[in-house]
């Protein structure tokens, strides 16, 4: 007989040994972004440890450390002593702020282990278990750049995560796109020309920078971006950050001059838009099913169909040999020989 149960597990386990391994295979890169590490010490769950300046429990403690996590340790000392790691210091927020300054070395931090259920083991071997893991690793892995803010590594809203995106600093200034990796072919080979258009409503603006220059450097020459709704709050900052690229700079590859558009879909725009709309000029149930979707419910797929009629005439007047129409929170990927393997 076949314990299915039993088995299941053992298939679950060995699945979840596999994902271990190909995040422990990242250890390197996280490795080399981290400094004074020798070990990772694992604090059981329903213990704790105190944080102090000196070793010596005769001081005042910094804070305390809850179990059930583990941290970086830089050196072992006498009688259950250990100092931190400096990055361990920094993306825990241990410091009280008055002592935090960016671009200094972290203040030596020891904690006093003894007392409490924990287990000390190769940093190298069990890196992934540290909490702050994941975020260094697939920033290292997307080649993210990222910085040591005062506030630590701990979970942030995404609007204060800009270092997520390649397109902006950690500051979450507008930066130059990164040297491409790969280059066109060679000769008088004539290329496509390449467009992308899109409606959105709400979308954040570092979020819309970062796909119009994600596409530029895939080889899309215009991005337009049609607001749904450009009168509502938060609206105008969006559309200015669309507007920083209205004048084509090559920022495409092999220097392809780019540009992107924004297009404030007011009532008298909608109104221009549907007088020349094929849906509403034509009779079948495709385009009368599409009226009614948009005139009766504003349905957001029919506004949508209006919106890439309107950008595909103008693709066409323009030249442009492919429209390509995704959402804000979309890409289309293109595989980098050298980045992506």
């Amino acid at each position: 007989m076949i314990d299915f149960e039993e088995l299941d597990d053992v298939i679950e386990e060995r699945a979840l040994e596999e994902q271990r391994a190909i995040r422990l295979s990242q250890t390197p890169k996280v490795l080399a972004r981290l400094t004074d590490v020798v070990k990772l010490l694992h604090i059981a769950p329903g213990y704790s440890v105190m944080a102090y300046f000196s070793p010596t429990l005769e001081s005042s403690p910094l804070c305390t450390v809850s179990g059930g996590r583990s941290m970086l340790v830089a050196e072992i000392l006498e009688h259950g002593w250990l100092r931190l790691a400096g990055d361990e210091v920094w993306a825990a927020n241990i410091l009280p702020e008055h002592l935090k300054n960016v671009g200094c070395k972290e203040p030596p931090v020891f904690v006093f282990a003894a007392s409490a259920d924990a287990l000390l083991e190769d940093a190298e071997k069990q890196l992934d278990r540290w909490p702050f893991f994941e975020s260094m690793h697939r920033a290292e892995s997307n080649g993210a750049p990222w910085q040591k803010l005062m506030h630590g590594l701990k979970p942030q809203p995404a609007a204060q995560l800009p270092w997520l995106s390649s397109w902006h600093t950690p500051d979450g200034d507008l930066k130059l796109a990164p040297p491409l990796q790969h280059q066109l072919p060679q000769g008088k080979m004539q290329l496509p020309r390449l467009r992308i258009a899109l409606l959105v409503r709400g979308a954040d603006p570092q979020a819309l920078q970062s796909f119009i220059l994600y596409h530029f450097a895939a080889g899309f020459e215009r991005v337009d971006i049609f607001f749904d709704r450009p009168h509502e709050d938060g609206e105008e900052s969006a559309i200015a950050a669309v507007g920083c690229f209205a004048h084509p700079y090559p920022l495409g590859p092999d220097g392809l001059v780019c540009a992107a558009k924004a297009v404030c879909c007011t009532p008298e725009w909608w109104q221009a838009a549907r007088k020349n709309s094929r849906f509403y000029r034509r009779q079948g149930d495709i385009y009368e099913e599409t009226v009614r979707l948009d005139s009766k419910i504003q349905d957001v797929q029919a506004r949508q169909s209006i919106v890439v009629e309107w950008a595909l005439a103008e693709a066409q007047s323009d030249g442009v040999d492919w429209l390509l129409h995704i959402d804000s929170d979309e890409l289309l990927f293109v595989p980098d020989a050298t980045r992506h393997g």
